[in-house]
């Protein structure tokens, strides 16, 4: 039997919430590439479902995976949000290789005995075992569809090298206000280098997002409509009735795309509220010491090299985060594989 394959991408956000924390899953079919795209639209996704008005800082903890996260792309966004105001600081940690079992390892884990207990013979059967999986309750979201971000910052990047060696980064204001620069260093605890930063955007995207276009070649969907008759008796009655639904609503839904359908700007995607400057930001101070221990025979700070960078001056502000009413959001997006659905129709013949 053929198996419609599906990929979960989960995301905790650390919030003041009576359960300290805000869980969604994204959930797509393969229909679009598993790269760098698909981390910023769910970025941008993710910061719209913050029920508050935004904080000054936004502390992003992600896995250490080049294609998707570890990229040009993801730093340069990063920038644009603090150059449009919505945050007055990015910062991107990632975890060493070996070690980067986080809480977000849980919430997958669950998942998986979810599946094991109760099975998903379709795709809403999937979403159910998601949502039910964690506490607090899961947010279950369908990729629907994906801007292409890529190709519309790709003429404002500067081209950089080694950048895959550090393990710290912070995008800030330039000391005058009119450019962002980076910063990186190896582990937290070690200083900020370079002193005056890095300026990774040549100039800011003014032209408007356009749409990726789906493909659903990699699923083989005719393929598994023909298999499904097969196995109608074994399935429960409303599966049926859900896989009927999938391919004559679902999937033609998904599978839209037109080239001249209205284009979006940054602002029209990020309906969150920006950054209310009349929040005060406290100093926050590294708790990380055991871990910078761990790695003190490391301590070499790597060297990122910019294409035609030009250097900015940068002051250092004495407010490292913001502690208060409102925590900073912390995203922890890490990705793994569910296949589903995860009863007879998975087994492949």
């Amino acid at each position: 039997m053929w198996r419609l394959q599906s990929h979960i991408t989960g995301v905790l956000i650390h919030t003041d919430s009576s359960w300290g924390k805000q869980v969604l899953a994204f959930v797509d079919l393969y229909q679009y590439p598993h790269d760098s795209n698909l981390t910023i639209n769910i970025l941008i996704r993710t910061l719209n479902e913050l029920e508050k008005p935004l904080p000054p800082v936004l502390y992003l903890q992600l896995d250490y995976c080049f294609r998707e996260n570890k990229n040009k792309f993801v730093m340069a966004f990063c920038a644009l949000l603090v150059k449009f105001k919505f945050f007055s600081k990015v910062r991107i940690n990632f975890l060493p290789v070996g070690h980067t079992h986080e809480d977000v390892d849980q919430f997958f884990s669950r998942i998986s005995e979810g599946l094991r207990k109760n099975g998903a013979e379709t795709f809403y059967e999937l979403q159910s075992v998601i949502t039910k999986s964690f506490t607090p309750n899961p947010k279950a979201i369908l990729v629907e569809h994906l801007l292409d971000v890529k190709n519309w910052m790709i003429p404002h990047i500067q081209e950089i090298h080694g950048h895959t060696e550090p393990h710290c980064f912070r995008l800030t204001q330039s000391h005058c206000g009119e450019n962002i620069v980076m910063h990186y260093r190896q582990w937290s605890g070690q200083a900020w280098i370079p002193e005056t930063g890095i300026q990774i955007l040549t100039s800011i995207p003014i032209n408007d997002l356009q749409f990726c276009e789906p493909s659903f070649e990699k699923l083989d969907l005719p393929r598994l409509q023909q298999d499904l008759p097969k196995w109608r008796d074994w399935l429960k009655p409303h599966s049926n009735i859900e896989w009927q639904e999938f391919f004559s609503i679902e999937l033609p839904r998904l599978s839209h795309f037109n080239q001249n359908e209205q284009s979006l700007s940054i602002q029209d995607i990020l309906i969150c509220r920006p950054l209310d400057p009349n929040m005060v930001q406290t100093e926050h101070t590294e708790a990380n010491l055991l871990l910078f221990e761990m790695f003190e025979a490391e301590e070499s700070q790597p060297h990122l090299n910019i294409s035609h960078t030009t250097e900015v001056d940068h002051h250092e502000g004495t407010a490292l985060g913001y502690f208060g009413s409102e925590l900073c959001a912390v995203v922890w997006l890490i990705t793994c594989s569910v296949l589903s659905p995860l009863s007879m129709l998975c087994q492949q013949e």
